[in-house]
């Protein structure tokens, strides 16, 4: 599976900002391109990284160029007592998990294929390495 996501973007011409904030470009954008390129077996692909740390708080950066990344001078985790920070986020209503759920439910109406759902532990965001 290629990870496809940027490329698609760039080759359906939209700004990094709307393409992974509004989940109807992101989905038929990248089975556009996938179709484009013959990618056979599409799938739902995106900045999977960023998802779980933004909804605990991390701040990410969105611009018109690139995809969304980590404010690594504003990191989440700084030192051991900021794990406590961490609480599961509401998948329903923290910050881009709702926009996911959506992306994988559009992916399934178009396509007829079950997504394949992906995460990542959430730090990225993370400056302490202790135990």
């Amino acid at each position: 599976m290629p990870q496809i996501y940027d490329f698609a973007r760039k080759e359906i011409g939209v700004t990094a900002k709307k393409f992974y904030t509004i989940p109807k470009i992101l989905i038929t954008g990248s089975l556009e391109v996938m179709e484009k390129y013959g990618i056979d077996v599409p799938f739902v692909d995106y900045d999977i990284y960023n998802i779980e740390a933004e909804a605990l708080g991390q701040t990410i950066i969105y611009s018109d160029d690139r995809t969304p990344e980590v404010d690594r001078s504003e990191l989440l985790i700084q030192d051991r007592s900021d794990l406590n920070k961490i609480k599961t986020p509401d998948f329903n209503s923290d910050r881009r998990f709702p926009l996911i759920i959506e992306m994988y439910s559009l992916f399934r109406k178009l396509t007829g294929i079950e997504p394949v759902l992906q995460f990542c532990a959430p730090f990225f965001g993370c400056k302490y390495q202790g135990n």
